[in-house]
């Protein structure tokens, strides 16, 4: 006998289309409607019989004021129903269909929504607090209005530790919006990565009624990047036809902006190479001294006979000390994960002796070196840190 749900279920189930009462699905929406443990025993009992185990379709069917609070919903296609009024605490949707679905006026706190499919349903004006949306698909879906102090959405409740918190309206900006594809004109370019925040910042000027979020840069099939608008009255043609007609005019400004960058670097470099020589120089000079730099600034320096400049800086240059800077935080982090009596020493003398090199303190340094200098070389050779072992050499004046 064929009829529809509104014929044979009186209760708070119907469907758009004729079912038959012997079918699974007019079977399944049957015993919704008698709440979820007449619901779970019919289902357990159905997936005894491998000839009635099948994957559950019940698209397009209407639920109202059901109690379904707790209930197995795991792996059921609901796509394009529609839930109102319903009960559905702590219940599991686990692996189903639920894109297109619409929730009105339901209580969702608490649900599992881990694996399944939310493309464009629609959960706004919802508390979706404690629900579980770990690998979920949740392209387009619409949770305007919605609350939710914590959830699970990078990581599985199924695995432990405790949900992500969110305060008032930031899971709603997060996660919330449609998402946007915005294809380059002409095929993306190596400039793009680097403009990508430049490109985004032009599109928000052109678009400025848009609450837009950037998702990132895709290079496949095509080069394009992805933003989500968060309001649902933003035009997508609008949006698009901005950022095609601002690729040209942001890439000029960043290529601009770097070559700038790079003419100041070279200068930068240049002087900090005359620095480097003036320093190494071992030569007695005058008590102060002028030198010209390549852009025409002055730089004054104090003179010093060789000695002083060996004692002061170990008779290492500027970007030596700094390499046996780093070589020594790096040795006093590996020699502090593996802790003996023998190492606990090495390490105190380490961050001694750091603190006396930042202070360029020489006589410090040196009486440290004399001390644990053998020691030093033996653990920067066994970390393998050559630069560490040629400038602690190098201050030893082991290096000639």
């Amino acid at each position: 006998m064929v009829a529809t749900m509104e014929i044979y279920l009186t209760g708070g189930v119907s469907a758009h289309r004729h079912l038959s009462k012997s079918s699974p699905e007019w079977q399944a929406a049957y015993h919704l409607n008698k709440g979820p443990k007449a619901f779970a025993v019919w289902r357990t009992r159905q997936s005894r019989d491998p000839k009635k185990r099948q994957y559950l379709r019940l698209e397009r069917f209407e639920f109202k004021d059901l109690n379904l609070r707790g209930a197995d919903l795991t792996a059921i296609n609901f796509k394009r129903s529609t839930f109102t009024r319903c009960d559905l605490r702590d219940a599991s949707f686990r692996g189903g269909n639920l894109n297109q679905v619409t929730f009105l006026k339901c209580q969702l706190t608490g649900v599992d929504f881990e694996q399944a499919r939310l493309v464009e349903a629609d959960l706004s004006g919802h508390d979706l607090t404690g629900t579980n949306l770990y690998a979920s698909i949740r392209d387009d879906w619409i949770i305007d209005g919605v609350s939710c102090a914590r959830a699970w959405v990078t990581r599985s409740r199924q695995q432990g530790g405790d949900p992500e918190p969110f305060v008032e309206g930031e899971f709603e900006h997060a996660y919330g919006g449609k998402r946007f594809t915005l294809a380059f004109p002409d095929g993306g370019q190596p400039i793009d990565l680097i403009a990508l925040p430049f490109h985004f910042r032009r599109l928000q000027e052109s678009v400025p009624d848009a609450q837009l979020v950037l998702c990132g840069l895709r290079v496949t099939p095509s080069a394009a990047i992805e933003v989500r608008v968060l309001n649902s009255d933003v035009n997508h043609q609008e949006v698009a036809a901005a950022f095609e007609g601002s690729v040209v005019t942001t890439r000029a400004e960043v290529e601009g902006m770097l070559s700038a960058l790079n003419a100041a670097n070279g200068v930068a470099l240049r002087q900090l190479d005359v620095i480097d020589r003036l320093l190494d120089r071992h030569a007695a000079a005058a008590p102060a001294a002028s030198y010209v730099l390549g852009d025409g600034s002055n730089v004054y320096m104090q003179a010093y006979t060789s000695t002083t400049i060996q004692n002061q800086y170990l008779g290492l240059s500027p970007s030596e000390v700094l390499d046996l800077l780093n070589g020594l935080q790096e040795l006093a982090r590996r020699l502090d994960a593996s802790p003996t009596a023998a190492s606990n020493d090495l390490h105190t003398e380490v961050l001694e002796l750091t603190a006396a090199v930042e202070q360029r303190d020489s006589t410090a340094a040196q009486g440290i070196l004399k001390k644990v200098g053998v020691r030093l070389l033996e653990a920067a050779q066994e970390i393998g840190t050559s630069v560490l072992t040629a400038t602690i050499q190098k201050a030893m004046g082991l290096d000639s």
